[in-house]
């Protein structure tokens, strides 16, 4: 007989069955934050009596963005109340398995632990995994930094970030009950969770609660700061007519009106982690060259195409200058040698868009990955390095979050075949090998699969990179021109 209610800290927990898998959705990880509690800190949940239902999940996070079908969530409830999460495990049997901790994307906007592509069940039943997703505060609920305002708003603007710790807090104190390793915890994160995944590599409050990590497609580099963040925060308040002196409206403001006054998305405008001074002192790759991810074994990696030329709808409407103005205010140091190398490149009839995406995936993405991988090695801590190139029928490309459904092995769950991925019966060998491959690292900190094709961590003097696709394979220190043409535009970034 499966032992499907489990005591927790706080109190038991009633979970399901989904088929051979126990199932327990919707556990509370900290209070609600509600009220007075709007813009802190996550407390620890109140302890309860009896047994609590947690067969349906929880609710996801007010969005801050329609760009999501949330159809496709376990949840269609929206709330504050968000701060929940859910594990899938082979049994509540008190043996110690490896436990990955999911940390959805969205742009900090959207997203939610819930949606069907994160369905654990695959992990839990063909890894002996315990899997984990959650859901944190979105948008202004989780970075609005009004610590300009006084000291009892000092940890507003990453609550975001802090309830992911609280997070691997509970996992750490209560997984053991759940069939899990508390001293064996992978986090992996893609996109804002990926980028969070990073974070969480510098942030001190994280330190001891996981030690494998795995960024998919996470802009490490890319993060708010305070100056950006206090910005935005005026101009939301501005927009809900609420002055300086009057920042406690905040607190009465409905969610809904909050959402109306926040500006549309855009990379460092504020509405993401940033470096506070308090929680956030260091960017990821300045704490890592100082070593303080060296007992930590690194997956990272990212999309061959997680930018295209329609990622930025207003690129269309844009001159040439003005095409050459916003790819210049994100690239920031080298832009000039950085412009003639990606110009010169490609067929000069070829779109100027079409020319400068390719640096931008490699701004985001491939070079902070490089020097990632580079740091880690010099601290003698080992790192893997891939790439997702297999190309979707649907679009023709690899995009941003394509490999998701491969690596939880859930192409069969809703909203994935015909609409987000196309393809047949030829994708399952793909999915079946970077599913295994993620397990590997979970249970031995090395995602080569036995009697498959191995894969190198990356040494400096041969650069492994394992490039994901319907034949996979290693390449050997791919492109060396464009790298070292980054090398002397940017350096070493940390």
């Amino acid at each position: 007989m499966d032992n499907l209610v489990v005591e927790t800290r706080y109190g038991k927990v009633q979970g399901t069955k989904e088929g051979g898998v126990c199932v327990w959705r919707g556990i509370p990880y900290a209070k609600p934050p509600v009220g007075k509690l709007r813009f802190q800190a996550p407390q620890p949940p109140d302890p309860w009596a009896g047994v609590r239902d947690a067969t349906r999940f929880g609710p996801n996070c007010v969005q801050f963005g329609n760009y999501l079908r949330t159809e496709h969530m376990g949840s269609r409830e929206f709330s504050e109340d968000c701060l929940y999460l859910n594990i899938w495990s082979p049994a509540a049997d008190g043996r110690k398995r490896p436990v990955m901790v999911w940390i959805h994307g969205g742009f900090f906007r959207m997203g939610s632990g819930s949606l069907a592509m994160y369905n654990g069940v695959s992990f839990a039943e063909k890894g002996d995994v315990v899997l984990v997703t959650i859901n944190y505060r979105l948008g202004a609920l989780g970075f609005l930094q009004l610590g300009e305002f006084g000291e009892r708003f000092a940890d507003s603007g990453n609550c975001g970030l802090l309830d992911q710790i609280a997070a691997l807090r509970w996992v750490k104190e209560n997984i053991e009950a759940f069939g899990g390793d508390p001293d064996r915890v992978t986090i992996f994160g893609q996109s804002a969770g990926g980028r969070s995944t990073g974070i969480l590599l510098a942030a001190p409050e994280a330190r001891g609660l996981f030690s494998q990590a795995i960024v998919h497609s996470g802009g490490i580099e890319t993060y708010g700061d305070a100056a950006n963040a206090g910005k935005l925060a005026r101009q939301i308040m501005s927009n809900l007519n609420i002055g300086p002196q009057e920042v406690d409206k905040l607190l009465e403001v409905p969610v809904e009106k909050l959402v109306e006054a926040t500006p549309p998305p855009r990379a460092g405008n504020g509405m993401e982690p940033n470096i506070d001074g308090i929680h956030l002192t260091q960017k990821p790759l300045e704490a890592l060259a100082e070593g303080h991810g060296k007992n930590l074994r690194i997956m990272i990696g990212y999309c061959l195409n997680d930018f295209t030329k329609d990622f930025e709808p207003r690129w269309k409407e844009m001159s040439e200058q003005e095409i050459l103005d916003d790819f210049k205010s994100r690239i920031g140091t080298g832009w000039e040698e950085l412009l003639d190398y990606y110009l010169s490149r490609d067929p000069q009839d070829a779109p100027l868009v079409e020319k400068l995406v390719p640096m931008l995936i490699y701004n985001e993405f491939t070079y902070p990955a490089i020097r990632l991988v580079e740091i880690q090695e010099k601290q003698g801590a080992p790192a893997w390095l891939y790439r997702f190139d297999w190309l979707n029928p649907l679009t023709g490309y690899a995009t941003h979050a394509l490999e998701l459904p491969f690596v939880f092995n859930n192409l069969h769950q809703p909203g994935v075949s015909g609409v987000m991925v196309g393809g047949g019966d030829e994708r399952l060998p793909l999915a079946e090998f970077m599913h295994r491959s993620w397990i590997a690292f979970a249970h031995n900190g090395d995602p080569s699969v036995e009697g498959e094709l191995g894969w190198p961590a990356y040494r400096s003097d041969e650069r492994a990179m394992m490039l994901f696709n319907t034949t996979s394979r290693i390449a050997y220190d791919l492109n060396p021109e464009e790298r070292k043409v980054w090398e002397r535009a940017k350096g070493s970034l940390a």
